[in-house]
């Protein structure tokens, strides 16, 4: 798991820095209708992650990230996979070479 921390001004006017956990999936997802279809079922499931998926990537990457507490890989799995689709945790080793959240603003999907 990958940690980011962003910061937030909480309602006192004070900086604060939350902790953003973060997974990353391999998956066989190939085609955009398929990731918008899985994210907006990730997004129904779990309220507090955001995801999105890097098609173009050979490993058809799915980035999760959870702005409260953190991301239950098993149960993402477990949607993808009910819905036809493998996923398999990438070590944290492997999430180090993939660019992070934060490079990638543009292409998340928002709420």
């Amino acid at each position: 798991m990958m940690a980011e921390k962003s910061p937030r001004l909480n309602s006192h006017g004070l900086l604060t820095v939350l902790t953003m956990n973060i997974e990353v999936f391999k998956t066989n997802v190939t085609d955009q209708d398929q990731a918008n279809m899985l994210i907006a079922r990730i997004h129904g499931s779990f309220m507090e992650y955001t995801a999105n998926f890097d098609l173009t990537d050979c490993d058809h990457i799915l980035r999760v990230k959870s702005s409260s507490g953190s991301v239950e890989p098993d149960l993402l799995i477990k949607l993808l996979r009910d819905h036809g689709f493998f996923a398999e945790l990438l070590p944290d080793e492997d999430k180090h070479s993939i660019q992070s959240f934060s490079n990638l603003g543009a292409g998340f999907s928002s709420r």
